[in-house]
Parts: structure tokens; sequence; C-alpha cells
């Protein structure tokens, strides 16, 4: 406790200085830029600071309008701070989308991001396409209120949810991601599907609901492996 410090620590408390920076009537683009630039010498960056920095080409700055188009939206609805979106955490989950729409669920790393990335870093023909589905993904979320609320507003329960809407909506989402799951898998869990009120239910009181054991762990264990989105992705496609 600093009570129990002696005078000379006392002292060199007190006068440690601390480098602070306060932005007064800026923008959160311009707040970005900032902390983009500070990080580059003073804190390591994240993974998708990284790639920010990094990549310069097609895909990241369709990224990029990404995400001013809905980073004041989604903080609105409580699924990212401000500062996580200064961090780019809101970049990162349109990513993952982007990589389900482009390669199907997998387990994803920083190398499946840095790939996808590098893909279409040159040239990205199909940005109007996957701007398309992620606006629609994104905003068929939003505009559902019964889907706007805390419990399911987690960046990999947003983006199982997300999909979730997409499929239901685009064919080719559904050939992609439903179509092509594992046929047993598939039938089991629409044999056990049950609606978004119950499963928004199950995950504020996880111990009343041990029927939906499966899709919990799939919310809440190794979230960002494939299985888990699959399970996630398909509770919530038949449960909408």
């Amino acid at each position: 406790r600093y009570s129990q410090l002696d005078d000379e620590w006392k002292s060199r408390f007190l006068s440690y200085s601390l480098p602070i920076d306060q932005f007064q009537g800026t923008s959160d683009e311009e707040i970005r830029e900032a902390f983009r630039r500070m990080n580059a010498n003073n804190v390591p960056l994240n993974d998708e600071e990284q790639r920010n920095a990094q990549f310069q080409g097609e895909f990241k700055w369709f990224i990029v309008r990404i995400g001013d188009k809905y980073q004041q939206m989604l903080n609105n609805v409580g699924l990212f701070s401000r500062r996580d979106l200064i961090r780019m955490a809101d970049l990162k989950l349109y990513s993952e989308i982007a990589l389900a729409l482009d390669t199907g669920f997998s387990t994803v790393k920083g190398k499946q991001i840095d790939d996808l990335y590098k893909k279409y870093n040159a040239t990205f023909s199909a940005a109007d396409q996957f701007d398309h589905l992620l606006s629609t993904a994104i905003e068929s979320v939003i505009a559902t209120p019964e889907l706007v609320q805390p419990v399911f507003m987690r960046g990999h329960i947003f983006q199982s949810l997300a999909l979730a809407c997409l499929a239901l909506k685009e064919d080719e989402v559904r050939r992609k991601l439903v179509d092509s799951a594992d046929a047993a898998r598939l039938s089991r869990i629409q044999a056990q599907a049950v609606s978004i009120d119950v499963l928004a239910a199950a995950l504020r009181e996880p111990d009343n609901y041990a029927g939906l054991q499966d899709f919990l762990d799939a919310a809440s264990k190794k979230t960002n492996v494939e299985e888990s989105k699959l399970i996630r992705f398909l509770y919530f496609y038949f449960g909408l």
C-alpha cells in the first residue's frame, strides 16, 4: 500500500510523470489515426492494428469503409465501446465475417486473416458483393429488436447471428454455410431447434438449459474454432 512506502518511494511515486494526450472537438477517425501513430512508438500493436499498417490494398480499405459505416451504430447497441473501436475490434469482426463468406467456417488465427488480406490486396473485384453481404448481415441484426439485447452483444455471438440472418436471405450463403455442414449434425440441431428467445434465455441462465449444452459450450468455450462457430450458427439459423 502507498501508506506502507517509505518517504523516498512515496516521493518517487508522486513525481513520476505520465504522458497524457487529450482530444477535444475531434472525430473518432482522427482519434483512431492518432492512436495508430502513438502505438507505433509506445505500445505493442494488436493484430488488427498491425494489418492496418501492413496492408494498403483494396481489401484493407474495404474493411475500413465498413468500419466507418457502422462504428457508431455498433457502439450505440453496446457491441463495441469507443476504446474497442479505437483498437479496431470492429475491423476484426468484419474480417472474420468476410473470411467465412469467402471460404466457409474455419478455426481462425492471425494467419488466416493475413492470408485473406493478401489474397485481395492487389485487386478485390468482389468488393460490391461483399459490401452487400456484410451490410445485409449487420443491418439484419440491428434492425431486429429481439436480437439487440446485451446477451447477444458479444463479438463471436454477434458474428454468428449476423451470418445466420444472412443465410436466411441469401441462397449463396446458405449453400456455403448450411448445406455443406455435416448431415448428421445438421439433422440433430434442426431436430432440437428452439426459438431465439429460448437461446437468449439459455445464455443468460445456462444452468437451467442443460438440453442446450452443446450450444452453450460453443458460445463460451473455444469460441473461435470451426466446430463452435458452426454449432452456434446452426442454432441461430434454425432458431430465427
